[in-house]
This record gives C-alpha cells, sequence and structure tokens, in this order.
C-alpha cells in the first residue's frame, strides 16, 4: 500500500514539471456587473444597467409601499415611507393584492401606492418612447424621465392594459408607481419594452406608434421577448469577447457579510419568471446560459458556500452515515447540470468557489475544502463531459482563487491540488500594487494615487499625460509581480487566468475628502450641542431685510450660518436668565455687545434665530403673508414661515422647497415668471418664535466635545487623524473653524487628483496602454484574461467613500468609444499595441527608455539608471572583468568556517531524519471512533503510560487513540 502511495505521489510530481508555453492567442472575456447593490453595499452599479434586458423591468427595484394625502383628487405631499397601512405584497412574484386608502376629512383621503424604480440616479434609460403592458385590473403612474405619452388603453376581455411613456432628455431614471389594484384581479407581470419591439395585429398597419392595445398582438411580443430578451446594446459592447463572468450576476463575491455567499445556489435561486432581475437574488442562471450562447462565449460561475465546515447542517445518508456537505452537493449538482445540459457544447465552463480568497476572512483550509466540495459536485454532474476538448480547454474548468499568499493556498489542498484545473488572480495596474503596505517613498518606482498622506500633494501639478506615463510604469511592474506567480504555477502545471484585470486606480477612498466630511459631521454635531445661534456679527450681517417685517430675513441668507464657527467662544449665544433664574431663551453676549440682544419667552418674538439639521421635524410650522414680498408686485409671491419653538431647540427653522414637499437646508422657492416675464427668485423668509424646550439650551465646549466624540472619530489623514484616534472629545468649533481651509484645500486637491484620473482612464492612451499590458500577460504564460465589469458611473468621492473612480470598462451604455473597451474587444479581433514591449525594441525605435538601458549590457552586474553596477569581485564598464580568483560571487574568505544548522524533528518538516518515521510522529489524539476530530471532553480522558514508551495505557468503549505521523500538503512523500 505504501508503495503504491509513492508512486501515485511521485506520479504527480513529474506531471508537476509541466511547462507552458505562452499561447500564440491569449483569450479575453469581460466580468458582467451586478444588476442591483452588490455584497459590498455599492449602488452605483444599479444606475448604468438599464439596457441588460429589452425588458426595462427587468431592471427594477422591488416594489415599495408609499403614501400621500391627496385633497379632492391632487396629491397634497411628497411620498412618504412611514405610517403605512399593513399592504398584502404577496401575489405573484411580489405584486400587491391591495392598496389601502383612507378618508382622513371632507374631501381628503390617504393614498397607499406602491413604486418601482429602475436606473435612479442618473441617465441611462435611453431615449425613446416605450409600450408597457401588463396583466390584471389596475392603473399605473410614471415619473422621473418618463413622460406620459398615450393614457390607459385597456382590454376587458383578455385583462390586460397598456400605457405609453416618452424618455426624451435622460437624467434621473424611471419611476412606475401602482396607483391601484383590483383584488379580484390585481395587477401584474409589468412588461417595459421600446415600442419597435411589438409586434402588431394582423390589420393594425404600421408606421407611427398606436395607442390601443388590441392592435397589439401581445401574445407573439411576448413570445418574440422570451426568444430573443437582451437588449441589443448590451450584444453590441460584448461582441466579440470569449468568456463571460457572471459571479456578479448572481452577487458572489468575497464579502462574509453577503448572505448570497451563503444561501443554496439552485433551490433559492431567482428565475426569469421573477417579479425582477435585479433584486437581491441577482440575474438568473437561464439568463446567463442563454447569454453565453448568443455571444458564442464560454461562461464563468461563482458558487456560495457549502455546509461541509458546518456540523449542524450534516445530512444522513440511507445506510447511517453523516456525510457533510450531501444537501448542498444535490444542489450544487442541479446548478452543474443545467449548465452542462444547456450551455453549447463547444464551450466552456469555469466554476469557482466565491470570489478573492485574499479580501475572505475564511482560512485557507476551508477556501480549499468549500472549493474541493464544489468541485466534486461539479465534476460528478459533468460526468464524461468534464474533461472532454472545448473552446479554452476543456469542458468545465475548476478554478481556485489564488488568495493572499499563492503558495499557501495551494499547499492547503494538498494531494487533491490535481483537482485545481486553474488559479484566478487579480491581473491589475494602478492601486497600490507596489507599496506592500509602505508607500512614503516609492514615487520614483511606482504608482500609489491613494495614498491619503501624500498623493494628493504630490501629483497636484501633474497633467494627465504625466499621469499616463505612471499608469504605463505600473504596467510594467505588474507585468514582474505576475510572472512571478506565472512560475510557481508552471511547476506545478496549472493554469493562470485573471478573474479581474485592467487599470484599477483612484485617490484616496478615506482620504482627505473624507476628513473634509468627518468635520463637517462633528461641526454639526457640535452646532446642536451647543445650541447654535447668530452671534452678534452674524446678525448685524443680514443686511438690510433682518429690519423688515417683524424680524424676517430671507432663507438664502441662512447659508451665513457656517461663519459662526469664526465667533470667539466669549460671544456666542448663551442661555439667558429669567428673574426666577430659570432659563428662558437665548441672547448674545460678548464684549460691549450685551444690549443688542432680546431676552425671549412665551409672549416675545425672538430677534435672532436658531438652525440646526435635523432628519425630521415635528413642531408645526405656520405660513404667514405678512413678510416682505408677500403682496402682489415685482418681488410678490413670497411666502413667510414661523417656526414655535416648543420642542427639540428652540427656534429651529427647517427649510424646503414648498412645491415639492421635500425638506431643503438652504432652497428658496423655484425661478419663477412675473407677469412681464422677467425670471425672479421666489424667496422663503423665516422668524423664530416660541417657548424655551425642555432640554438644555447651551453647553460649554468641554460637555459638547465629550457629547459629539461619536461623531467626531472620523479623520482620516494629517494630525487631524492622530487627534481623532486619541481623543476625539478635544475637538471645538474654534478648532474645527481654524483647520477648516486646511481641510477644504487638502480635499480640493485630492479631487483635483481623482478628475485627472477620470481623464486618463478615458484617454486614447489607455487603449494602448491596456493592449500592451493584454500581450505581456500572454508572454508570461496567462491564458485566459478577465477584464472588468462592464459598466459603472464614475464614483467621485467628493466626501470621501468606497472604490472612487472609475473601475469598470465602460461609464454606461452609451460609452461605446471608451479607451479600455475597444482595447478587451479589439485584443480578440487581432488588434495589438503600438508601444514598444522590450528596451530593445524601443531604443530601436528611438524611443527614450527610462530607465536609461546599459550598452553594452552587464555581464556580471545589474544595470541601474543607465551604469552597471558589479557584483562583489567584478570591474569594467560592463561588469566584464572577473578580478578575484573563484566564482564573481564569493562573499566569504575560502578559509571561513561554515556551518548549518540543523531543523527540529516535526510531523510536517520535509526531511525524513529517522529510518522510523514514527519517531516524528505528534502526540496521541484522542477521539470518538466515528469522529476524526481530537477531543478534550471524553471521560474517562486519555491516560498515557510513561513506562510503555508514552503509549496509551487504556481505552474506553467506542474510543480510538491516533497520532498524525506525517502531514504533507505538497506530495514530497
Amino acid at each position: 500500500m505504501l508503495t503504491l502511495v509513492l508512486l501515485m505521489l511521485h506520479r504527480t510530481s513529474a506531471q508537476n514539471l509541466t511547462r507552458f508555453d505562452p499561447p500564440e492567442q491569449l483569450d479575453v472575456g469581460i466580468n458582467l456587473p451586478p444588476m442591483a447593490t452588490d455584497g459590498w453595499g455599492v449602488t452605483e452599479w444599479k444606475i448604468t444597467s438599464t439596457r441588460v434586458f429589452r425588458d426595462l423591468f427587468k431592471h427594477a427595484t422591488y416594489w415599495q409601499v408609499e403614501r400621500a394625502r391627496h385633497d379632492a383628487g391632487v396629491q397634497m405631499e411628497t411620498w412618504k415611507q412611514h405610517s403605512l397601512r399593513p399592504t398584502n405584497m404577496s401575489h405573484a412574484n411580489g405584486y400587491p393584492v391591495s392598496l389601502p386608502r383612507w378618508w382622513l376629512w371632507q374631501n381628503s383621503f390617504e393614498v397607499q401606492t406602491a413604486v418601482a424604480y429602475i436606473g435612479w440616479g442618473g441617465a441611462s434609460v435611453a431615449a425613446g418612447q416605450y409600450a408597457v403592458h401588463f396583466n390584471g385590473n389596475g392603473t399605473l403612474s410614471f415619473g422621473g424621465d418618463a413622460l406620459l405619452a398615450a393614457p390607459l388603453s385597456y382590454d376587458p376581455v383578455a385583462m390586460r392594459g397598456r400605457y405609453l411613456f416618452n424618455v426624451s432628455a435622460p437624467a434621473t431614471g424611471v419611476s412606475i408607481r401602482i396607483m391601484t389594484t383590483d383584488p379580484s384581479a390585481p395587477l401584474e407581470n409589468v412588461r417595459i419594452f421600446r415600442v419597435q419591439d411589438e409586434v402588431r395585429s394582423a390589420g393594425s398597419g404600421s408606421g407611427s406608434a398606436v395607442s390601443a392595445i388590441t392592435s397589439i398582438n401581445v401574445d407573439a411580443t411576448d413570445a418574440a421577448l422570451a426568444t430573443q430578451p437582451f437588449h441589443p446594446d448590451l450584444l453590441n459592447a460584448l461582441s466579440g469577447t470569449r468568456l463571460l463572468r457572471f459571479c456578479s450576476w448572481a452577487l458572489i463575491d468575497s464579502n462574509d457579510y453577503n448572505e448570497n455567499n451563503f444561501r443554496p445556489a439552485w433551490r433559492d435561486r431567482s428565475t426569469p419568471a421573477s417579479l425582477t432581475q435585479a433584486g437581491p437574488r441577482g440575474v438568473a442562471l437561464e439568463y446567463m446560459v442563454a447569454l453565453a450562447n448568443t455571444l458564442n462565449a464560454s461562461a464563468w460561475f461563482c458558487m456560495p458556500r457549502s455546509n461541509a465546515m458546518d456540523p449542524s447542517l450534516m445530512t444522513t445518508t440511507a445506510n447511517g452515515a453523516n456525510r457533510p456537505g450531501a444537501a448542498d452537493e444535490a444542489d450544487f449538482m442541479m446548478y452543474a447540470s443545467y449548465v452542462d445540459s444547456h450551455l453549447r457544447p463547444h464551450l466552456t465552463a469555469f466554476v469557482e468557489y466565491r470570489t478573492d480568497a485574499a479580501n475572505r476572512n475564511e482560512a485557507p483550509q476551508t477556501h480549499a475544502i468549500e472549493s474541493l466540495e464544489v468541485f466534486r459536485a461539479w465534476t460528478l454532474a459533468f460526468g464524461v463531459n468534464a474533461r472532454r476538448r472545448a473552446a479554452l480547454g476543456t469542458r468545465l474548468v475548476r478554478v481556485s482563487a489564488a488568495g493572499a499568499w499563492l503558495g499557501g493556498t495551494l499547499e492547503r489542498f494538498g494531494t487533491d491540488l490535481g483537482n485545481v484545473d486553474a488559479v484566478a488572480v487579480r491581473a491589475v495596474f494602478g492601486r497600490s500594487n507596489c507599496c506592500n503596505g509602505n508607500c512614503q517613498n516609492r514615487y520614483n518606482q511606482c504608482i500609489n494615487f491613494d495614498d491619503r498622506e501624500r498623493a494628493a500633494e504630490f501629483y497636484a501639478n501633474w497633467t494627465v499625460d504625466a499621469l499616463l506615463d505612471k499608469i504605463h510604469e505600473s504596467a510594467l511592474h505588474a507585468e514582474s509581480v505576475l510572472n512571478g506567480l506565472t512560475q510557481q504555477l508552471n511547476q506545478r502545471g496549472i493554469r493562470l487566468i485573471s478573474d479581474v484585470g485592467g487599470p484599477d486606480f483612484g485617490a484616496a477612498d478615506y482620504g482627505a475628502r473624507a476628513t473634509l466630511s468627518g468635520s463637517l459631521r462633528c461641526s454639526q454635531c457640535l452646532w446642536f450641542a451647543m445650541g447654535n445661534k447668530y452671534g452678534p456679527v452674524e446678525f448685524a450681517e443680514l443686511s438690510a431685510s433682518s429690519t423688515l417685517g417683524n424680524g424676517y430675513v430671507k432663507a438664502e441668507q441662512w447659508r451665513q450660518l457656517q461663519g459662526y464657527e469664526g465667533i470667539d467662544s466669549s460671544r456666542r449665544a448663551h442661555v439667558a436668565l429669567s428673574e426666577t433664574g430659570s432659563p428662558t431663551y437665548w441672547k448674545h453676549v460678548g464684549p460691549n455687545v450685551a444690549s443688542c440682544a432680546t431676552i425671549c419667552d412665551a409672549s416675545v418674538e425672538c430677534g435672532g434665530f436658531a438652525h440646526q439639521l435635523s432628519h425630521e421635524w415635528s413642531c408645526g410650522v405656520s405660513v404667514h403673508s405678512d413678510c416682505p414680498g408677500a403682496l402682489a408686485g415685482p418681488n410678490g409671491g413670497g411666502q413667510c414661515f414661523s417656526r414655535p419653538g416648543n420642542c427639540a431647540v428652540p427656534g429651529t427653522c427647517y427649510f424646503w422647497n414648498a412645491s415639492a414637499g421635500a425638506r431643503d437646508q438652504y432652497n428658496t422657492a423655484p425661478v419663477i415668471v412675473d407677469t412681464e416675464g422677467v425670471l425672479q427668485r421666489r424667496d422663503f423668509y423665516w422668524k423664530g418664535v416660541g417657548n424655551p424646550g425642555s432640554r438644555p439650551h447651551l453647553t460649554n465646549d468641554a460637555l459638547a466635545g465629550a457629547q459629539c466624540a461619536g461623531s467626531c472619530q472620523y479623520f482620516y489623514r494629517g494630525p487631524a487623524k492622530i487627534v481623532a484616534e486619541r481623543s476625539p472629545a478635544s475637538f471645538t468649533l474654534d478648532v474645527l473653524s481654524r483647520n477648516r481651509s486646511k481641510f477644504e484645500g487638502d480635499a480640493a486637491l485630492e479631487q483635483a487628483l481623482e478628475r485627472k484620473l477620470l481623464e486618463a482612464n478615458a484617454h486614447p492612451r489607455m487603449r494602448e496602454i491596456l493592449l500592451d499590458f493584454l500581450d505581456r500577460w500572454r508572454r508570461i504564460g496567462g491564458t485566459i484574461f478577465v477584464a472588468q465589469p462592464l459598466y459603472r458611473p464614475p464614483v467621485l468621492c467628493e466626501l470621501g467613500g468606497k472604490q472612487c473612480g472609475h473601475g469598470a470598462l465602460m461609464l454606461g451604455p452609451d460609452d461605446l468609444n471608451s479607451s479600455k473597451l475597444q482595447a478587451i474587444l479589439g485584443y480578440n479581433a487581432g488588434l495589438r499595441s503600438s508601444l514598444p514591449s522590450t528596451a530593445a525594441e524601443a531604443l530601436a525605435r528611438g524611443v527614450v527608455v527610462h530607465p536609461p538601458a546599459c550598452v553594452p549590457g552587464c555581464v556580471w552586474g545589474s544595470c541601474v539608471r543607465g551604469a552597471c553596477m558589479c557584483f562583489l569581485g567584478v570591474s569594467g564598464p560592463a561588469c566584464e572583468t572577473i578580478t578575484r580568483v573563484g566564482q564573481p560571487n564569493v562573499c566569504t574568505d575560502s578559509e571561513a568556517a561554515v556551518g548549518i544548522n540543523v531543523a527540529g524533528i516535526h510531523d510536517w518538516s520535509r526531511s525524513w531524519a529517522y529510518v522510523d518515521v514514527f519517531k516524528s510522529a505528534r502526540s496521541w489524539c484522542h477521539m470518538l471512533v466515528n469522529e476524526y476530530g481530537c477531543r478534550s471532553d471524553l471521560v474517562p480522558p486519555l491516560e498515557i503510560d510513561p513506562s510503555n514508551g508514552g503509549y496509551p495505557a487504556r481505552l474506553a468503549p467506542f474510543q480510538k487513540a491516533c497520532a498524525m505521523m506525517l502531514r504533507d500538503l505538497s506530495t514530497h512523500y
């Protein structure tokens, strides 16, 4: 038996000597971006994911219930998501069974609706005219970019309805709202598509769009959409790609808080019949396979975790034995069987356990075990097809992510490493790929645009062209790093592929901009804690309007509030005491200015104003017409408001746009046209009145700092970061005011760098750099290169955030001239970079090489900035002369004594120290006979007999003792 094992391992070791020759043609693929918020909470993806399917509603959010008051049929307020009545949303994949509405008073009703959003927050819904079909009985309304073009046309016999809407100027996305639904036949199955995708009924003619649903062959239209469900813009953008990676479509990733990574792959998946494909379960497997078949591209799938590592989820087989992962093996096999039977026979299926092992909290051993569970199930499902030749190698390619340490990841597979067909790495260049955690002095060797302490200032005066030069250097550096991984895999006969590749850079996610945001957050808390109010300087600066109409001021002038930070603490607002000594309201005090304030109580109007940001306002606001501009005339149309101060902070003012019903910190009303056609601003006027509240109105800097410590810890660079880490309670408004210009200046530099990097991403030179990088990947042995996600809007991160910059090929569906997309698709079509690939080639073309090459080349030395640095014992311009007898790399005296350390004895050591291998075994491990894990809780405990060589003295029934003799994960024995 031992001889057989050794022979098998020896054969495996021999196979590991296989060497990969660079492929003549690199196969380039693309990641499909998520259609919903991804597992990391990034929402920008769904803005641009609006042209995947011809049916626009497949990109919609789930239905959200909202309510609003209507008087005599007219909506009187914005839609709200609180204080809702119970709503049954269980009909047909999440449609409402009914929508309650209730009477408030005469002609006034509360109306409850269900709304869904498509591409909300961007301009990605294509311009054009759209038809909306639905089944059941009910009514819809549309918002955002959608403008109703034809009212409801309804067929009561077939119970089908149709609307038309136009999108003429894409800007914000589309909303669709169910206004009414019939409980006996609820509205369901909404479909939205371009009118040119509708199939006309016989005899309905052709030409311009029709409005009657009877002119449309609804069944034929639905059949055509089912036959070819994908949007032509998507097919055009992906034309020529050879591999589609669907992990993000399935919402599988490396985030341990993403529940999709821990749910069944098949039983709990979305299907083509799901309410939307932009929901929390991702896109249906059926659509993944259909898109791959349509584009004649191979497909890459990612699987969630099995129950192999959780004994509580173990199932019992027919013979009574516990087998880990049995339930998930069946689940995985159902998923894999669908792929094998529906993906075109000549295409390759890639399968991977989750993604990006380097960014997971799982131990490498867990990654190996879970990967093997997935590989076993897929191999069983594919059967003999698994090893059949196909487009990108074999029919089934089993992929493991490289992890943070490639060698450690591979060792955890042990003798099962032969089940790993390929290892996936991030083949990216740009973002910190050369710094290893310490980038302070590495700007001349590589790049680090997201170094929060120095990058913004270092690159402040760089042009986009200069940044592109540095990005190109980063690509060359990335090649050398990736080449090291290739050599490790070549020794083991494993393919190297890229799961995400291309330029990846942006300014610091949490740097100067996030620090500015943190200072604003801290200021807001301190304003609230200290009862912020205009000081005398700001009160005087309100100009003449502050004396008009009983103290009313224009809402626009409240912007001066931030100037309050500059007031010395001795001149800030303080609590005024009544004759009884109780606090009544605020007054302004300070050197020689005490008389300028008015003490307020319930019967006296306040001459100053308080301002506080708040999530909700809970006290009533009354509307008046006695303020400036309320009367007719050139300045007419104004409104004025009073805010009682009997709750929260007295006199607190809240601003909102009356026409939209939404609270707004600064806005006046929209610009209007007067009787003479002149555009004028419609102003709001405010004053504060009311009783003091029940809470303390003011506090000092120390107490406010202690109260706001939790809000004042979000500083990410410079001295402020050190203070925030040590004593966030020490921040005061004065400290923040003194540093505000520094915060704003640093943030502006960082934002300027971000914008220049976005320009670099879109620059024509980027196509050449990426084409050059692709061919370098091929030459070092990379066999497949999967590029970044197809599209995503740029993330500017004005106040910091996650994934700043642009980590995708396209800005959106219309960005077909993207330099990066042209490189990816062009490479598959035979396009190559015009950049020289070697220094010799560059010199032959007359291109200046930096650093300069050494001519002649160094024989026994290294070329450093154009000069040969010779090894010890060598000299000459080209390090060609050996000056010492012996080898040129002799480092010690020939007579020096040389010794060697002797390694300790371990079961995992590669050395075979003793003929008797058992002398290197571990100590005895106490187990139950049907288990394979050591136990310390067994009774009686394991008793070792020292007089008998350390063997167990006795064992209780159903117990055993085991000792590990050799633990070898690298197939050395």
